[in-house]
């Protein structure tokens, strides 16, 4: 019970640490991506393309949840309808 406890609190730091390697690793390599687009954004406070970017993010945040929901749900029991 404990170790399940630790694995979902370091895994919920994970996004974060993600998002900040992506910007790194766009910044290193000179790739243009979102997250440099979004650390810009914030520098120039460039608020509308921020929103933009958090939307679309949320979007897709959602989408794998639901995803991910309907999988487990599938995987558990087969035989029940969605």
């Amino acid at each position: 019970m404990i170790e399940e406890e630790i694995d979902i609190g370091i895994l919920a730091g994970l996004p974060s640490l993600l998002f900040a390697a992506a910007a790194v690793a766009e910044w290193v390599f000179d790739v243009p991506g979102a997250a440099v687009l979004f650390v810009k954004s914030a520098a120039l406070a460039d608020w509308n393309v921020l929103a933009l970017i958090v939307f679309v993010f949320a979007v897709i945040k959602l989408m794998a949840d639901l995803g991910g929901h309907l999988g487990a749900r599938f995987l558990a029991d087969p035989e029940v309808p969605a």
